[in-house]
């Protein structure tokens, strides 16, 4: 039998001892051949999964998989290989990073003559947003009748949903949202209405 801090190596990158795609007979063996308890969970963790997933295995399967194909022989791994291996993947050669280079001085793009007509656009675009923000505080009942407006067409909309839900196939019951009353108990009443 192979040692057990061996075969715990070998098992951080393997999951079965005899193949590397299922269990075989020389698991079965050297797992029987490891006395019960000895394998701590703690200090051979993929020993200790090993072992406890190759016995229930050899419990329930002992000689046919769960596919009913028979378990096959396998082939015994050379461990001496392993160790070093395994060593050599934990303990990666680091690299420097390699300083950064500075980078050239960018080139400032010569301005173009639209930029310009866009500048002197840009206050026209400005008063317009002030104006409609003026023209909105200026009036509340405009305001309150325009979004009354929107819930109304809202919860017809959602009407429409749920009547085309039920056509399709007998509705019992149904759950939908509405946004635009936002809060507002009468606006809701409203849209529900509708």
């Amino acid at each position: 039998m192979a040692a057990l801090d061996q075969l715990n190596t070998y098992l951080t990158s393997s999951s079965y001892l005899g193949s590397a795609t299922g269990v075989t007979l020389e698991d079965y063996r050297q797992c029987k051949e490891i006395p019960a308890g000895s394998v701590s969970e703690k200090e051979l963790p993929h020993l200790f999964r090993w072992y406890t997933h190759v016995s229930y295995l050899m419990g329930k399967y002992p000689e046919f998989d769960h596919r009913g194909d028979k378990i096959p022989a396998g082939k015994a791994p050379t461990l001496t290989e392993a160790a070093p291996q395994a060593a050599k993947k934990d303990i990666a050669p680091t690299k420097e990073a390699a300083p950064k280079k500075e980078a050239a001085p960018k080139k400032e793009a010569a301005p173009k003559k639209e930029a310009a007509a866009k500048k002197e656009a840009a206050p026209k675009k400005q008063a317009k947003k002030e104006e409609a923000k003026t023209d909105a505080v200026v009036d509340p009942e405009k305001a309150k009748k325009d979004k009354l407006k929107k819930v109304i067409k809202e919860g017809g909309k959602r009407g429409v949903e749920i009547e085309g839900a039920a056509d399709m196939g007998g509705l019992q019951f149904f759950c939908t949202s509405v946004e635009l009353p936002e809060g507002d108990v009468d606006l809701l009443k409203e849209s529900v209405l509708q």
